[in-house]
């Protein structure tokens, strides 16, 4: 019984240590990339701004500019 809760214990405090290194490795990953969504959230909605702002101003310019981007980002895929 004592060798059984002996095993029950050594194998919590191994899960309690792979648990705090997972976290310790997990931590800045996952914090670098909640730091380049919320980068690209804000990109995009700068870029949308930017592009009803043009819109409002000249429609041609804007759909223009629209497609020249498309293109761009078709030749890169």
């Amino acid at each position: 019984m004592l060798r059984g809760l002996l095993t029950l214990g050594v194998l919590l405090a191994g899960a309690l240590v792979a648990l705090a290194v997972a976290s310790a490795i997990l931590l800045p990953v996952l914090g670098l990339l909640t730091a380049l969504l919320v980068g690209a959230i804000k990109l995009a909605f700068f870029l949308a701004v930017i592009y009803f702002i043009v819109k409002l101003i000249s429609p041609d310019t804007a759909d223009r500019a629209l497609d020249k981007i498309r293109s761009k980002i078709r030749r890169a895929a």
